[in-house]
C-alpha cells in the first residue's frame, strides 16, 4: 500500500545530515502512522451512547484512548485498533463482491492490499445502499466490529488488559529440523520475545516468524562507526557459539559493530598432497 515506504520517507525528510544512529532509528520505527485514522473512527464509534449501553466497550475506548501511537508490546490499543480495522475489511470486502459470492461462495478480496482504499471510502461516506444486509445501519456495523474485538480479548476468561500487543507478536524462529525432530527446539529454535512492530505498514518489520533479516547503515571511510544487525547468528551450526549470538541485539535493536573484532578463529584450507 506504500504506508511503510511514505512513513520511511517522512522519516528521512525530517533529517538534515543522517549519521548512523538517525538510520537505525527509523529501521526501528514503530509508530502506527497508518492506523490512526482507524483508530479515530472506533473512538468516534464508542461514544457515550454505545459506552452506555455495555461498559465493556467503555474499558475498550480507554484502552485505545491510551494506545501510545506505536505498535509497543504492552499495548492493548494498538492491538484492538488493528483488529477493528481488519474485521471490517474483511467484513466490507465481502460486501462489495457480494455478486460474486452468489457465484462462487469462497470469492474473496480481503487479502489484497488495494481493498483499503474502497474499505475506507465505505466506512467514511456510509452510503446506505452498500451496508452490510445484516445490520440496520452504519453505526450498528461499526459497533459489532467493535464488539468483536472485545469478545475475542475476553474470550476464555482473560482480561482486555492482557490483550497486549506483545501478547499476540511473539516470534517462533524455529529451526528446519524441529519440525521433524520436536525434541530438538530448546537447542535450536531461537527464544520465544514478544517485539514491537507490525507486519508492513511500519518501519519496523516484525511478525511471529518473519522480520528484518538485517539491518544495516555503513558510509566508505567510517566503517567503524556502522551497524549491522541480523537475527540468529553468524553460524549455521547448531554447536557453534556463533549459531545465536547476534539474536539479542536484533531483538533489541541494539546497534552491533559493522566491522569484525579479533579473530576468535581460523579455518585453514590445505589442498591434499
Amino acid at each position: 500500500m506504500g504506508a511503510r515506504a511514505q512513513q520511511i520517507r517522512d522519516d528521512l525528510r525530517k533529517l538534515d545530515k543522517a549519521n548512523e544512529a538517525d538510520m537505525l532509528k527509523i529501521q526501528l520505527d514503530d509508530r502506527a502512522v497508518f492506523l490512526e485514522r482507524w483508530r479515530k473512527l472506533l473512538l468516534d464509534t464508542l461514544d457515550s451512547e454505545a459506552v452506555a449501553a455495555d461498559p465493556r466497550r467503555g474499558e475498550l475506548r480507554a484502552a485505545v484512548e491510551s494506545w501510545g501511537g506505536r505498535a509497543s508490546i504492552d499495548s492493548v490499543g494498538f492491538r484492538a485498533v488493528r483488529e477493528f480495522r481488519l474485521a471490517l475489511v474483511n467484513q466490507l470486502s465481502d460486501v462489495l463482491v457480494a455478486p460474486c459470492k452468489k457465484v462462487q461462495p469462497k470469492f474473496s478480496i480481503a487479502g489484497l492490499d488495494r481493498t483499503e482504499g474502497p474499505v475506507w471510502k465505505l466506512v467514511s461516506k456510509q452510503p446506505a445502499h452498500l451496508i452490510d444486509p445484516r445490520f440496520k445501519s452504519w453505526k450498528e456495523l461499526l459497533l459489532s466490529a467493535a464488539d468483536g474485538v472485545v469478545r475475542n480479548s475476553t474470550k476464555g476468561g482473560t482480561r482486555l488488559a492482557d490483550y497486549t500487543w506483545g501478547n499476540y507478536n511473539t516470534t517462533r524462529i524455529a529451526h528446519p529440523l524441529t519440525i521433524a525432530v520436536p525434541s530438538l527446539a530448546r537447542w535450536l529454535n531461537m527464544p520465544a520475545q514478544e517485539l514491537p512492530g507490525d507486519w508492513d505498514n511500519m518501519p519496523r518489520i516484525q511478525t511471529p516468524d518473519k522480520g528484518a533479516s538485517e539491518r544495516m547503515a555503513v558510509s566508505p571511510g567510517h566503517e567503524s562507526d556502522g551497524y549491522l544487525h541480523m537475527p540468529c547468528g553468524q553460524s549455521g551450526h547448531p554447536l557453534s557459539p556463533h549459531f545465536g549470538d547476534q539474536h539479542a541485539a536484533w531483538a533489541e535493536g541494539k546497534p552491533t559493530p559493522f566491522m569484525p573484532g579479533p579473530a576468535e578463529h581460523t579455518l585453514v584450507l590445505k589442498p591434499a598432497a
